[in-house]
């Protein structure tokens, strides 16, 4: 199952992914979809689904409060934004232990991803090649190996942690000039 956990908003490029499920789907009939997304744009997005006769198999169920417990049992998690703030999502994903696909979108997925080594980055707006890196993962069956751990260098805890050490650091050089 690919799933994609967002706000329902034109950035997130949802049109996209269904493009690209529905070439997945061609060639994998058993592939499922599930958009853990909410917002006003949801009927637009159903009619989407319509067109591409995936009604079958592809599923709008709106907002989830536990979204790492549904990427646990993802075989993928995709990301289609054209752009993005920071990407809190594909961290999340990464996390859960799930295999994860994104576009290369301005500010998040390429940094996030080290630049592919830990998730797929596939150029925004190509459905082809989003296409081809979903069925990549589908068939791989398995997150890139460290990305659990590469997620977890974004927890506050962690974070917290480094900011302590540029503090530090600054006060150090301020008391010795």
């Amino acid at each position: 199952m690919v799933l994609s956990v967002c706000r329902l908003s034109p950035e997130k490029n949802l049109p996209l992914l269904l493009d690209a499920f529905a070439q997945v789907h061609a060639r994998n009939p058993q592939a499922r979809l599930l958009l853990a997304v909410d917002g006003p744009e949801a009927p637009a997005l159903a009619a989407h689904i319509a067109r591409l006769r995936l009604d079958a198999v592809a599923q709008l169920v709106g907002r989830v409060h536990q979204p790492m417990g549904w990427m646990r049992h993802a075989a993928a998690c995709a990301l289609a934004s054209s752009y993005e703030g920071f990407g809190n999502v594909l961290i999340e994903a990464m996390a859960s232990g799930a295999p994860v696909v994104s576009t290369d979108c301005p500010v998040g997925p390429r940094e996030l991803l080290a630049d592919g080594r830990y998730g797929a980055l596939v150029p925004v707006g190509d459905v082809a090649a989003l296409a081809q890196a979903l069925s990549r993962t589908l068939a791989r069956g398995q997150p890139a190996e460290g990305a659990r751990a590469h997620a977890l260098r974004f927890t506050i805890g962690a974070a917290s942690a480094a900011y302590r050490q540029v503090f530090d650091g600054a006060a150090t050089t301020a008391a010795n000039p």
